[in-house]
């Protein structure tokens, strides 16, 4: 699942919004600060449940090939692959 994000300024705005709403004392010598910081994050829960909804959960034509392919006898197994793979996902999950 993925997450859309959209409105998404440019990293130099992004810096200069941080700098300007940080913490300024006011100049009347209280003792008060004012802050005007302010974050907001905006999901759109419909748009993921649409995009799940129209995503197939299974690929019901390569099953099918498969099956026949395995009944058949013509399915090969290439374990160099399987194990590339198998080495490949390993090491990612490593890194995490």
């Amino acid at each position: 699942m993925g997450i859309e994000i959209t409105n998404k300024p440019p990293l130099p705005e992004i810096n200069s919004r941080l700098s300007s709403n940080t913490a300024q004392p006011n100049t009347d010598n209280s003792s008060s600060l004012t802050v005007q910081k302010s974050d907001s994050v905006s999901l759109s829960i419909d748009a993921a449940f649409t995009a799940i909804k129209q995503t197939p959960s299974v690929n019901a034509e390569r099953i099918q090939e498969l099956k026949l392919a395995i009944e058949d006898g013509s399915y090969q197994v290439d374990s160099q692959t399987i194990a590339k793979n198998m080495i490949q996902m390993e090491q990612e999950l490593i890194t995490l």
